[in-house]
């Protein structure tokens, strides 16, 4: 796949986050003005929080991955498959260790979002 093309399919990731992010917050800010409690003022945040951590560990895959290609280019042959394999399973794991509780969150501030929307 041509650079160009990769660079736009993050961007468009980037950008429909940001997007599902936003509309989130609206909606739970909408509610908790609604409810007008602070539990609901600070559960409106829940989707903000739920997007810097899918951030974290999408920027610690791609720091983890670019990590992973250098240290083949250091290493000697025999070892490149190793280093490689090590370094994909150390930007994976960031993926899954954000990526989840990022998950996990923005499922919880859409069942809640819901739950309080209805009166």
């Amino acid at each position: 796949m041509a650079e160009p093309a990769i660079i736009a399919g993050v961007l468009f990731t980037l950008i429909v986050q940001v997007a599902i992010t936003a509309a989130l917050f609206a909606w739970g800010r909408w509610v908790a003005r609604r409810r007008g409690t602070v539990a609901w003022a600070r559960a409106a945040w829940l989707p903000v929080v739920a997007g810097a951590l899918w951030l974290l560990g999408t920027g610690g895959t791609i720091l983890g991955l670019v990590r992973a290609f250098a240290r083949v280019a250091e290493v000697s042959p025999e070892q490149k498959a190793v280093a490689l394999a090590a370094g994909i399973e150390t930007a994976m794991w960031s993926t899954a260790l954000f990526s989840i509780p990022s998950g996990v969150l923005y499922l919880v501030a859409l069942v809640a979002f819901a739950v309080g929307s209805r009166r």
